[in-house]
């Protein structure tokens, strides 16, 4: 069981959904849009351990429908915890535009911090409409693969 007590809520509906193209041609996919979803308490939850394309082919094939049940993180952020859904479909991974840092899983923050210690991340906070953001510049080093 999980040690700590998250709220439980049935989501009825989805909100909003990011829309970045991806080609996906296998699921579970890895990579897919974020999205957010309408809570029974009214509030809306951006949900942070999922993709949109898993959960449209879900509700496609008729393995689940709403509401599906999340656990409210905080205000505004949770994650789908829904028994029907098998393992495999969870996204391990958090997205790093849509997810605060302080809700990212551990692997990620040290990933994100060693970036930064070795000189491939820099972040910088700016101010958007009122609003603090981080700004992330990320040093892409190329790959070169052996023609074969």
């Amino acid at each position: 069981m999980i040690k700590e007590e998250f709220l439980k809520l049935n989501a009825t509906h989805v909100t909003n959904v990011t829309l970045v193209g991806y080609l996906i041609k296998e699921f579970p996919s890895p990579r897919g849009n974020c999205f957010g979803m309408m809570a029974e308490d009214g509030e809306k939850y951006r949900i942070v351990n999922f993709n949109y394309e898993n959960l449209e082919k879900l509700i496609k094939d008729e393995l689940i429908d709403f509401p599906i049940l999340i656990h409210k993180l905080r205000d505004g952020f949770g994650v789908i915890a829904d028994p029907r859904i098998p393992d495999e479909w969870y996204s391990t991974r958090f997205c790093e535009s849509c997810t605060p840092r302080d809700l990212l899983p551990y692997p990620q923050k040290l990933r994100i911090e060693l970036q930064i210690l070795r000189g491939d991340r820099k972040e910088r906070v700016i101010e958007i409409d009122g609003k603090k953001m981080i700004a992330t510049t990320i040093n892409i080093k190329p790959q070169i693969r052996e023609r074969r």
